[in-house]
């Protein structure tokens, strides 16, 4: 229900305001609308709700082996969902060259939900969390250098390439930026304030994600908001556009 009912309505409300606030939508056909829904996201960032809901459909299936795994074999899983997604894929994006071997098994984001996993469920000393904070800064960079040579180099598939959740540098950002908030929350557990801060952001966080994009929109109307957009650098918009990206 938690992902089901609000994907439904909130498909709705962003039907509603293409059509009558933003006037994107001409001709309004209800079976059209239900087809679009049944592909995919009606607006694009609900790609996480439908994905969510295909993870939890798995998720029997994945609780038993997680149950059952040694550490050993969850690194294994995740060392081949690495190469599967983060290399192979990219290798067949630029070079138009597809593997024959059928690793359908390991394609998708069930190897971040398993990573979220293993993660969540070891012990790291916190001596590593200035490491994880140099890693988090290095994959960073090297993201904004990426994007930047590919445009620089117009290179083939630019846009597939950019907004892929699985370039290769992209798990070991999600890493370093989990283990940091995990030492930095543990950190502000400390401070009553701060706890309750981070514990209302995270209650409200799934609500504000739905419902960003609509204010996005809305503000994208405005002339002062567009005109910063316009004029707003590379060296601005490509960092906050890759931090977005390990965020979600």
């Amino acid at each position: 229900p938690k992902l089901i009912i609000p994907l439904v309505l909130w498909s709705i409300v962003y039907t509603a305001a293409d059509k009558f606030l933003f006037h994107q939508i001409k001709d309004y056909h209800f079976t059209v609308l239900l087809q679009q829904f049944y592909r995919g996201p009606i607006v694009f960032h609900f790609w996480f709700l439908y994905m969510m809901i295909g993870i939890y459909l798995c998720y029997p299936v994945i609780h038993v082996f997680l149950s059952a795994a040694k550490e050993s074999h969850i690194l294994y899983f995740l060392a081949l969902w690495f190469i599967v997604n983060c290399l192979l894929s990219l290798v067949e994006m630029i070079f138009e060259m597809p593997i024959g071997i059928d690793l359908n098994f390991y394609i998708g984001y069930t190897g971040y939900f398993v990573l979220g996993y293993y993660l969540g469920n070891t012990s790291f000393n916190k001596k590593y969390d200035t490491a994880c904070s140099y890693l988090l800064g290095g994959c960073l960079c090297l993201s904004v250098l990426m994007i930047l040579l590919l445009y620089i180099f117009k290179a083939k598939h630019t846009v597939d390439i950019i907004e892929s959740d699985f370039t290769p540098e992209l798990p070991f950002t999600v890493i370093a930026l989990y283990l940091v908030v995990k030492f930095g929350v543990s950190s502000a557990a400390n401070h009553p304030y701060l706890k309750k801060i981070i514990t209302h952001i995270s209650r409200e966080s799934y609500g504000i994600y739905i419902i960003h994009v609509l204010l996005m929109r809305m503000l994208a109307q405005t002339f002062l908001f567009t005109n910063i957009l316009n004029q707003a650098p590379l060296a601005i918009t490509i960092p906050a556009m890759e931090i977005g990206r390990a965020h979600v």
